[in-house]
């Protein structure tokens, strides 16, 4: 039976929705954390001492890894294209917390990197698997609500 390889994860942004992504990488069974970035160095420390892997202030540094697979960008969303097209340009699969991007054309910018470089990209909404979230698209498809013209 082949040894399958652990993924190498890497985080870029060590605050405050890091640790759902630490957490996730570390119940995943063929997953572990490599390294994660912060420009906060002392947050990245922390964050690794707390879930593995290596702390670095430079994401762009840390992408140089080739032990990293995968990349989690947990910064602001202003930062999120750029990053993710690094990250992407590095070999990187790419996994960014939403907003993908702040305008059409980063976000147009970003899957783009992601084809031409041959990687997966994917853009957090855990909110699509919330069962009322579920209902309220079931309701939405059936017409529930007749025409919609705005909503929030």
């Amino acid at each position: 039976m082949p040894t399958i390889k652990p993924l190498g994860f890497a985080v870029i942004g060590c605050g405050r929705i890091a640790p759902n992504h630490g957490q996730a990488i570390a119940d995943l069974p063929d997953a572990r954390l490599a390294a994660a970035a912060d420009i906060d160095k002392a947050r990245a420390i922390a964050y690794t001492e707390r879930f593995g892997g290596d702390p670095y202030e430079s994401y762009v540094e840390m992408l140089e890894r080739p032990d990293v697979d995968v990349v989690n960008i947990c910064t602001p969303s202003g930062m999120h294209a750029e990053m993710g097209m690094a990250a992407a340009q590095a070999g990187k699969h790419v996994l960014v917390e939403k907003p993908m991007a702040l305008s059409l054309r980063d976000a147009d910018a970003l899957i783009e990197a992601c084809r031409r470089n041959g990687v997966t990209l994917g853009v957090v909404h855990q909110n699509r698997f919330n069962p009322a979230i579920q209902r309220l698209r079931q309701a939405l498809e059936a017409g529930r609500f007749g025409q919609l013209n705005m909503g929030t």
